[in-house]
């Protein structure tokens, strides 16, 4: 196997990076970082291997990675092109975006640090979590679902808003969304499919959204300041322990029950 391993600083100033192996990891050297304010390119083994760069102090312009699991962090702000991984690991304390016509293809995506997050493109992930510090905007093709991914269950801001966005394929809750904090974000989940809560949402004195094209169902309670119903029912939020000030429905067929 052909196995790369950065055990030096690396600096390109303004500079692209571009790193391949054609059936081994790429790993850095504990301590080590990169600085690079173009593009850096990583490939591991057209997919089939690891991309590890997990220094806190890595400061990356444009990101881009084909790997197995890909963990990357990054010291500030970073703009995301094409990510194909099995499990994409990202943590971050800038604002981390996508160029237009890129995506994220993975069947799980983590989200770490106190950045905030818009990942708007045609993004296409199977399983989603996240524990952030900022806000959170993701948006995915078909369907998603919140659960856990390397220990991290459901997705947690801190007093932040939570915005996913699912094609026909629908919103699945497996584990728990919280945005409460000191100052509470709203909750907003849109899909053309189907909204199945099985976990809490908690929105503080935020605000919940559900804006579905088939139906909502739930399992567990709803909590939060206010709740807004969007889109084609049916609406079927019986939970004994939901705690909802105010509710509210704009443009909605179907039954709300």
């Amino acid at each position: 196997d052909v196995y790369k391993r950065q055990d030096q600083d690396v600096d390109t100033g303004a500079g692209n990076l571009t790193i391949t192996t054609t059936g081994g990891d790429i790993t850095q050297g504990v301590g080590d970082t990169i600085t690079s304010a173009g593009t850096s390119t990583f490939t591991a083994g057209a997919g089939g291997n690891l991309i590890t760069l997990n220094t806190n102090v890595n400061n990356f312009g444009t990101l881009e990675a084909t790997g197995s699991t890909v963990r990357i962090q990054e010291f500030d702000a970073v703009v995301l092109n094409d990510i194909t991984a099995t499990t994409f690991d990202l943590d971050a304390d800038g604002a981390v975006t996508q160029n237009g016509g890129t995506s994220i293809q993975t069947a799980n995506v983590r989200f770490l640090g106190n950045g905030n997050f818009t990942l708007t493109q045609a993004n296409d992930a199977d399983t989603i979590a996240a524990n952030i510090g900022d806000f959170l905007t993701f948006t995915d093709s078909d369907d998603l679902i919140v659960g856990s991914v390397l220990g991290t269950n459901g997705i947690t801001t801190t007093g932040d808003i939570v915005t996913l966005i699912a094609g026909a394929g629908g919103v699945t809750v497996s584990q728990a969304v919280s945005t409460g904090g000191a100052v509470a974000g709203n909750i907003d989940f849109t899909t053309t499919g189907t909204l199945a809560l099985n976990a809490a949402l908690t929105a503080g004195t935020g605000d919940i959204l559900l804006n579905s094209g088939t139906g909502v169902s739930q399992t567990v309670e709803l909590s939060g300041a206010g709740l807004l119903l969007e889109g084609t029912g049916p609406f079927s939020l019986t939970d004994v322990d939901n705690d909802m000030n105010t509710i509210a429905a704009d443009s909605v067929s179907g039954l709300i029950d």
